[in-house]
């Protein structure tokens, strides 16, 4: 690479990313951002839940603390929001400690990035040093785990969340490379090394988070003329490494998909059976369960329960043998739920009582409504849609970045949200609320 290239890439606008200005910040929302891979990765080399605490709270703090505020009328929305989840937990009276301890957290990431969420080369630093790392682990864990029908493999032997976590690293790369000025060659190297890290997320058989990318990609193309040429090249690379790295492990996802689709065995109500069928598994041995969204928290490997000793289960077998039934009773049991949830809901974590499966919605949004009443829905889908909005107008590099990384995380929230962990989801309402206001 020539000194002239490298030196066009060091001097790009320095305007066009405010973290680069803002290093401190820039780095700390860097962290924020792939909290979930870093958790993974810390309870990986064996340290506890207080380096996971430390990795969503100091961070938060400081972004706080060293914030500016600037009323504007998103921000006046959100107060009120807040304001009626607070009525709510009084009418309702508080959720699980645990859970609203998290919620807490979650909400405090609109202010943090409201305040001082600022983006740039060190930002995008922290995001590719813990994509790398978490590419790694996900290699090795490829590498041995190659024809397991669980298919996803499990980093550590236990979180099979990781590759979903990891990818959200990459896909923000993505989608800083397609927002930036950089020149030709730059952009040949980041589409290159792209096709290379998605085809390798492609083989550990994500499903919806290349779904999400490719969508956020088109809208993007469709809104932007100046990174529509990029986008539609970032499009072509994501889908082409996506139907390469699934085709690497085809025999291994085609077997995923019959135990994943088959009919339950057992009516429900009757005692379940534990396992995919004789010609997927042997007996005694758990199925593949479904795609774990991009959360903060880690999900351990499941424990193998003999055939023999399984009793009734909620539902009959829909959560433990088949993730495309449960998905079809998880969306009839939120229609049902939302029209019932009057003003003020039910509570946090109400909805796990009201269906047989003993999950949250997995659509942050319809949580919002079903356990805080339809107001805090239509306040929240306000404030998204308003910033979304000034912000699909806006053409500096920053302003396609927020767009792009809201409409991810928003898309990812539709599948897997839940409301206690999608601090994704309102980090980047804040975000985007900071670049939609006007610029002094």
């Amino acid at each position: 690479m020539d000194q002239e290239t490298s030196s066009k890439w060091l001097l790009q606008p320095i305007e066009e990313w405010s973290g680069n200005k803002q290093p401190v910040t820039s780095v700390l929302l860097g962290i924020l951002v792939c909290s979930g891979a870093i958790m993974i990765l810390l309870h990986g080399i064996g340290l506890g839940s207080w380096s996971s605490a430390a990795v969503l709270i100091c961070p938060l703090v400081g972004l706080v603390a060293v914030g500016h505020f600037r009323n504007t009328i998103w921000d006046s929305v959100f107060l009120l929001f807040v304001l009626w989840l607070g009525i709510s937990t009084v009418v309702n009276g508080p959720g699980p400690l645990k859970e609203e301890i998290l919620f807490i957290l979650t909400l405090a990431a609109y202010p943090a990035a409201r305040l001082s969420g600022t983006t740039g080369r060190p930002f995008f630093a922290v995001l590719g040093l813990v994509g790398f790392l978490g590419l790694v682990c996900i290699v090795v864990a490829l590498r041995d785990q190659w024809s397991d029908l669980h298919g996803k493999p499990l980093v550590f032997g236990t979180f099979d969340a990781a590759p979903a976590q990891i990818s959200v690293c990459f896909a923000l790369l993505l989608a800083g490379l397609v927002a930036s000025h950089l020149n030709r060659l730059w952009l040949v190297i980041g589409y290159i090394c792209a096709g290379v890290v998605f085809a390798i997320l492609a083989a550990s058989l994500l499903r919806f988070s290349f779904v999400a990318l490719l969508c956020t990609l088109a809208c993007e193309a469709a809104i932007s003329r100046r990174t529509r040429t990029k986008a539609l090249v970032a499009i072509l690379v994501v889908s082409t490494s996506w139907a390469a790295g699934y085709y690497t492990r085809v025999a291994t996802a085609e077997r995923l998909a019959v135990a994943i689709s088959a009919s339950p065995p057992a009516e429900v109500g009757s005692p379940a059976q534990v396992g995919p069928p004789a010609q997927v598994g042997a007996p005694g041995e758990l199925g593949p369960r479904g795609d774990v969204g991009p959360r903060g928290e880690v999900s351990p490997q499941a424990e193998v329960v003999p055939q023999a000793e399984a009793g009734p289960a909620p539902c009959g077998d829909l959560k433990q043998y088949n993730s495309v039934l449960t998905r079809k009773k998880l969306i009839s049991d939120v229609a049902s739920a939302i029209p019932r949830a009057g003003i003020f809901g039910h509570g946090l974590s109400s909805f796990t009582q009201m269906t047989c499966l003993g999950m949250e919605t997995h659509l942050s949004l319809a949580q919002v409504v079903i356990e805080f009443g339809w107001v805090a829905g239509v306040l929240l889908g306000f404030i998204a849609l308003g910033a979304l909005a000034m912000t699909a107008r806006l053409e500096r590099a920053e302003a396609r970045f927020a767009f792009m990384g809201f409409l991810f995380v928003a898309m990812l929230s539709f599948a897997h949200g839940d409301l206690a962990r999608d601090g994704l989801l309102f980090l980047f309402l804040g975000y985007l609320v900071r670049i939609s206001e006007p610029q002094p």
